[in-house]
């Protein structure tokens, strides 16, 4: 016998066996045995940024795991401040790869955190022996070319407004000059993520002598409603077109009571969620050219339609609104006066959908040099805040079930402003605040400054957010998405015709440098309106003259 090659055939077959062995007493081998499985890698991998916005999101185990165990429940995926993130979940069982595929593309410069819970097993049926999380930041978007969403070259187009809902849904709607013979209507377009812009519809007749101040609102299933003031003889009134996805426009309709020989002014409208909406607006009842001024409001819900015009005010302009989803709402309005050198005086009024319009209104501020400008969101807990100014100051007023309005909490401007002018506010998901405003610095010339609110922290260091000494900013607009991130848009003259500028605000490092939107040179752009989707893609709208006409032109920020 040849005992070497006897001894070589043992040592193989022992060397066969081991792994078997190995397995049987718990090692560590393809089979799981008793050591609780372990993610080997990730993609992206924890605290990337940069994340393309389309990406899928993997994970590699070190051993095989029982398929079954991987589903929409142990793999989840949650944006910051947000339930979890719609998808669906795969694995390759050959590469031990499980994969989140979201349903739509991820927010513009949003932190994601992925989650494998401790459902999750392998062939052993050993669990994870934690939760193992991992987080990424995505990519930020970007200002595409500014296009004409309407191209009736033989008349011209103004006052664009526009509102975007969560879903990225939008509707445009605008004064249109019928074939520039001093007739007005007004159109709009609808524009579907995936689709773009549709053609450009008339909404109100032809031939109206004056229709002025469209405004729109849209709800989350992308149900819109119009509203503008139109002259019926010598009166101004109220009217309205409602949009449903389904049927389109269906129709104008008078939404108050034509009384009197007053006008009516200034209207704006808001919706939730739901599609419930309010609008409220002022009239001079009994004298047409001049005071006293009424605040009025309608509410229309999908069920009923309009209701019937309720006037809450006999002294107010300018009136503001929010609505919250369980149907709550805010108004508030400026007290008339004489002439705007008078100290202004503030008001509210709550509705709620049991009860109606209070019946008392409720001073918010008063006895100060109070400008005209007033602005109103919603916190997180859905409590109105007002942002008012005086010519030398910004604040704020908070509003609560318990203690009705509170103490005016400082904005911190510039060290050198001698005069604050118009102002903006918006206010994220996390109750994150940032402020927009006109400003002064002992010259005429009228600069763009900001500020940001961190809970907990309170406000940082105003600063100028466009290039100073070039001329007047003017008709500034702010956005913010729900992960605080933000854009502003305004008009500004290069000395020859005014173009479109914007700005864009990054929670993570903030203010950018401010950037043109539009490099139409045949003429001047004016009247920019923005509006966002909880993504973060931004629509915005003007009016361009090109040298022969005015059209609408838009640009999506993506």
């Amino acid at each position: 016998m040849n005992n070497k090659t006897t001894s070589t055939n043992r040592n193989l077959y022992f060397s066969l066996l081991l792994p078997l062995f190995i397995s049987a007493c718990g090692g560590d081998g393809g089979g799981g045995g008793s050591s609780a499985p372990n993610i080997s890698s990730t993609s992206p991998a924890d605290n990337t940024s940069e994340v393309a916005r389309n990406s899928n999101i993997t994970a590699t185990f070190n051993e095989d795991i029982l398929n079954t165990s991987v589903d929409t429940t142990s793999f989840t995926l949650a944006k910051s401040g947000v339930d979890n993130t719609a998808g669906s979940v795969s694995f390759d069982g050959e590469n031990n790869v499980a994969s989140f595929t979201p349903d739509s593309p991820f927010a513009n410069l949003a932190n994601y955190t992925a989650t494998l819970n401790t459902a999750i097993i392998d062939l052993s049926g050993n669990a994870l022996a934690s939760n193992y999380n991992w987080s990424f930041t995505t990519a930020d978007g970007a200002w595409g070319s500014a296009v004409p969403i309407e191209t009736d070259n033989a008349s011209s187009a103004s006052r664009p407004q526009i509102a975007v809902n969560k879903t990225g849904q939008a509707v445009a709607v605008w004064v249109h000059d019928v074939d520039g013979a001093g007739g007005i209507s007004l159109r709009a377009s609808r524009y579907t993520p995936g689709s773009g812009w549709g053609n450009a519809e008339q909404i109100a007749a032809d031939g109206i002598s004056t229709t002025r101040g469209p405004q729109i609102a849209i709800d989350s299933k992308g149900n819109a409603t119009a509203i503008w003031v139109q002259n019926e003889g010598s009166i101004r009134n109220i009217w309205s077109n409602h949009f449903t996805p389904d049927t389109g426009w269906e129709g104008t309709e008078r939404i108050e009571i034509a009384a009197g020989v007053g006008n009516a002014f200034t209207p704006t409208i808001v919706a939730n969620d739901d599609g419930v909406m309010i609008a409220a607006w002022y009239r001079n009842e009994s004298n047409p050219s001049g005071q006293p001024f009424y605040i009025w409001t309608n509410r229309l819900t999908p069920e009923t339609g309009w209701g019937v015009a309720e006037q809450i005010s006999n002294d107010g302009l300018f009136p503001s609104i929010v609505i919250a989803n369980n149907g709550t709402a805010m108004i508030t309005w400026t007290a008339s006066v004489a002439s705007n050198t008078d100290p202004l005086f503030h008001y509210s009024k709550q509705f709620t959908p049991a009860n109606g319009w209070d019946s008392t209104a409720t001073l918010i501020d008063s006895g100060q040099d109070v400008s005209f400008s007033r602005e109103l969101e919603l916190d997180k807990d859905n409590n109105p805040v007002a942002l008012l100014n005086s010519r030398t100051a910004l604040w704020l007023k908070r509003y609560s079930e318990v203690n009705g309005w509170g103490a005016a909490e400082p904005i911190i401007i510039s060290d050198t402003a001698t005069q604050v002018l118009t102002a903006k506010f918006s206010i994220d998901s996390q109750d994150n605040i940032l402020a927009v405003w006109q400003e002064r610095n002992g010259s005429s010339l009228q600069n763009l400054w900001a500020n940001s609110f961190i809970p907990g922290t309170g406000w940082g260091t105003a600063e100028l957010i466009e290039i100073k000494d070039e001329r007047d900013v003017e008709a500034q607009q702010l956005v913010v998405d729900g992960s605080g991130n933000g854009i502003v848009l305004w008009q500004q003259s290069d000395g020859t015709r005014k173009n479109i500028w914007g700005n864009r605000f990054s929670k993570g490092t903030g203010w950018g440098t401010a950037k043109l939107i539009e490099i139409e040179n045949g003429g001047g752009a004016e009247r920019v309106q923005i509006g966002i989707d909880s993504n973060g893609n931004a629509q915005a709208v003007w009016q361009q003259f090109d040298g022969a006409r005015t059209s609408i032109r838009t640009n999506r920020f993506e």
